[in-house]
């Protein structure tokens, strides 16, 4: 019986599968694979595979999708649906399995449940795909040289580079990494600074793009080069607004406000922060062009992930975050659709918000290692701070100095908190303010310009931060006067007035810098 079918996609483990190896073009290709697999050869399997039907796209971003197919059988819907995942995992050398729910919609269900039930046989399917793929081994191998899990089929040599043992998975990352038209983020960023001025054409979009990590933590200035940073955002509270959607017109809506919205945040801060560069490329010197020092990873629904040099990851983190909100509350507020701008005022949304972990570490600090912690200084700054809403958009960052993998709450817990000297009922207090609000991360901007304008030793500054992390409070107090009692106070360079104003700007709100708080 021909009806209308309401159908989901999703990819589990994505990131197991793109960030499964280190090297960065492999990353970023297969950043690219997913993207273009989710965007556009999705859709394209079903239209090949229903022809005649009709086919409305309700979304196809981060991973996931969604689609309302009518007049079609539902043993149609789901043969076209196996086709997209055999498409899937033929792309990936068999490393990616999408899963796949569908539920009928017909006149006589809601949207709401049509969609509950397609999410319930996904989760099921997902549930049952847990399986590891054990690929079929010899006695005598070798091992994949990015993928060491994966047995390699032979040696490659890709864009004349030395020829390297490689599973079938990371040839095709490899592949599609090195070519800058393969990947469709990129490219996307590439035609967005063309928008604004001279900029070279596309066949020379490759030779923008660094090829190693190092490449990028070299770019790096003062006592951060060599250090790179991760940001990993994602956004706050939208499952709040996920779960009420009543049509497919607010879905539709909603998903093509994040993900534009994201895309352009990204776009925009890389082009703020990546200025200099960008420059040199309009107005090349002597014809040859330099590379931009960033590269990003995951980009699409409400995620983002960027690799850049490690003094320019905090302010593209609180720029991204600032341009997003402002671009979600500007698209919210000129919807055309009355249903859907009614869905919005009914919830109360006005605009929406991402939150962001910044990891700061050494270009060559394993990667997986350095992902890990900006995921949980992600998690820590979507809990917000104390007070804070849930929707606030926040950053915290962390830089790693050492060489070994730590754990980022035991250390939070132990060196991050002192004994109160004046309270038995809380006695822990916080030496950190972090996660950081917007708001925040502007006093600190302005705190450190301070600081630099008298050109504070980074002797005293040290000093500092070891005297706040002593156990005793009333021995960190101590110290820090002795400190600022040592700061010089000279005309032309007052560093104990910069302090002073300095640690004023960033006192939380309610406090005040006197002996009983400082």
């Amino acid at each position: 019986m021909r009806d209308r079918y309401l159908v989901v996609f999703d990819t589990p483990s994505i990131k197991q599968y793109v960030f499964g190896t280190d090297p960065l073009r492999e990353i970023r290709g297969a950043s690219a694979n997913l993207d273009r697999l989710n965007r556009e050869l999705t859709r394209r399997e079903l239209r090949e595979a229903l022809q005649g039907a009709q086919i409305d796209e309700v979304y196809a971003n981060g991973g996931s999708a969604q689609f309302v197919i009518n007049n079609v059988e539902e043993g149609e819907v789901r043969r076209a649906c196996e086709r997209v995942v055999a498409r899937f995992m033929r792309d990936t050398a068999g490393d990616v399995r999408p899963v796949y729910g569908v539920a009928r919609l017909g006149n006589d269900q809601s949207y709401s449940v049509a969609v509950a039930k397609a999410h319930f046989e996904l989760r099921s399917r997902r549930e049952m795909s847990g399986i590891v793929r054990v690929p079929a081994l010899v006695p005598i191998m070798a091992e994949c040289s990015s993928a060491s899990h994966l047995p390699a089929t032979g040696l490659y040599s890709i864009a004349g580079d030395e020829p390297r043992a490689l599973s079938e998975s990371s040839r095709v990352k490899e592949q599609r990494g090195r070519f800058a038209k393969e990947h469709g983020i990129w490219a996307e960023w590439m035609e967005h600074l063309a928008k604004s001025g001279r900029w070279p054409v596309e066949d020379d979009w490759d030779r923008l793009r660094c090829d190693t990590s190092e490449e990028i933590g070299e770019r790096a200035s003062g006592h951060l080069e060599g250090y790179i940073g991760l940001v990993y955002a994602d956004g706050n509270a939208m499952g709040r607004i996920v779960r009420q959607f009543d049509s497919p017109a607010v879905c539709r809506a909603f998903s093509k406000i994040v993900d534009g919205s994201i895309r352009q945040a990204c776009f925009e801060a890389l082009e703020q922060v990546c200025q200099p560069e960008i420059a040199s490329v309009r107005e090349p010197a002597g014809g040859s062009l330099r590379s931009l020092p960033a590269d990003i990873l995951l980009l699409g629904g409400d995620d983002l992930l960027v690799m850049l040099p490690a003094d320019r990851a905090l302010e593209f983190a609180a720029e991204a975050a600032r341009r997003f909100q402002e671009r979600t509350e500007q698209e919210i507020a000129h919807i055309d659709d009355p249903a859907v701008s009614r869905f919005f005022k009914r919830l109360g949304v006005s605009r929406m918000t991402i939150s962001c972990g910044v990891a700061l570490a050494r270009s060559r600090f394993p990667f997986y290692l350095l992902l890990d912690l900006a995921e949980d200084l992600l998690k820590n700054a979507k809990r917000g701070g104390p007070g804070g809403r849930s929707d606030e958009p926040r950053i915290d960052f962390h830089i790693v100095a050492g060489a070994s993998s730590f754990s980022l709450k035991q250390t939070r817990t132990q060196d991050y908190y002192v004994e109160k000297h004046n309270s038995s009922a809380d006695p822990k207090w916080p030496r950190t303010l972090r996660p950081l609000a917007l708001s925040q991360m502007d006093q600190l901007r302005t705190s450190v310009q301070r600081l630099r304008a008298v050109n504070f030793p980074r002797s005293k500054l040290h000093a500092l931060h070891e005297a706040s992390l002593l156990p005793s409070f009333v021995q960190a107090q101590r110290t820090i006067r002795d400190i600022f009692g040592r700061c010089r106070a000279l005309p032309s360079r007052n560093e104990r007035r910069a302090l002073w104003q300095a640690i004023q700007h960033l006192c939380p709100d309610g406090w005040t810098c006197n002996a009983g708080t400082f």
